[in-house]
């Protein structure tokens, strides 16, 4: 588990493993947040941390100096990439991430 864990690479009990083979996805909550907020790139980062501290669509344009859009493609990016759906989820997410995000910066 260790020498898996160094090389970065999810390690999962043997349960698990058979499980997550079966199926072929690992729901996100068996995943450890630190591994959900590696997945992310810098800027998807920023924007979750920013939907963490309750800012709109149109604040995160503003203070991030890009459009709206572009805002709402990164959020897109991370709802596939964590798997989640709903804005109420990605706003749940984003609070549970928050202290992986802040190390994560």
């Amino acid at each position: 588990a260790i020498s898996e864990l160094k090389r970065g690479v999810q390690y999962l009990v043997p349960e698990l493993k058979n499980l997550t083979e079966k199926t072929q996805t690992v729901a996100p909550s068996l995943i450890h947040p630190c591994l959900l907020v590696k997945t992310l790139t810098k800027r998807e980062k920023e924007i979750l941390a920013q939907i963490a501290e309750s800012k709109t669509t149109t604040i995160i344009a503003r203070k991030l100096y890009i459009s709206i859009s572009t805002v709402n493609n990164h959020k897109a990016n991370i709802m596939l990439k964590l798997q989640i759906s709903g804005r109420n989820t990605l706003i749940t997410t984003a609070i549970a991430l928050k202290p992986w995000l802040e190390t994560a910066a």
